[in-house]
């Protein structure tokens, strides 16, 4: 392996392998005391290219969901520490599987990170211009017309069962219909 493949190898086992609090169904809860560490080892390694997430693929279902967490984590993390790149990043983690994530799960992860980039004042249509030579194109269908195409409305983290508590470094999402 190249230097770069052993980079972007250890950034993915970063991210599937972070410790920290019980993973909800739909969110995540605080993970304080590694976060620093983990955002800047990811910061380091970024961006990653389409070519180098490529030689990862396939994907198991337990790695699907591994990469939803991931996803879901990153987006947190980039709105807690105001690093755009880190939200951006979490929708390509997003988009990768191929397709072994349910749907509605899918969903719920988007509107996280959905969220998270309007917190940041990011734009979507750029982030999808970013994200399309990593997506699948099944989860890249999935994102524009299963989300985007849907009324503001329709995308809120209400909708999907999920609220916004807390900001700045105490910003989380809690799943309001989990038991």
């Amino acid at each position: 392996m190249t230097p770069k493949e052993l980079a972007v190898e250890k950034a993915i086992k970063t991210l599937l392998a972070q410790p920290g609090g019980k993973i909800l169904p739909c969110g995540t809860e605080s993970i304080e005391p590694h976060e620093s560490e983990f955002a800047s080892s990811v910061q380091r390694l970024l961006p990653l290219n389409a070519e180098d997430l490529g030689r990862c693929r396939p994907f198991s279902y337990d790695d699907a969901d591994k990469l939803y967490v991931a996803a879901i984590r990153l987006a947190v993390f980039g709105a807690r520490l105001h690093h755009p790149d880190l939200v951006n990043t979490a929708f390509a983690v997003l988009t990768f599987d191929q397709g072994q994530m349910d749907f509605r799960d899918f969903l719920r992860a988007v509107s996280i990170l959905y969220d998270a980039l309007q917190l940041e004042g990011g734009n979507i249509e750029r982030v999808v211009a970013e994200v399309r030579p990593f997506a699948t194109p099944g989860r890249l269908d999935a994102l524009i017309e299963d989300f985007l195409n849907r009324s503001e409305a329709y995308r809120s983290l209400d909708v999907m069962g999920l609220q916004r508590v807390g900001s700045g470094g105490t910003l989380d999402y809690v799943c309001v219909i989990c038991g």
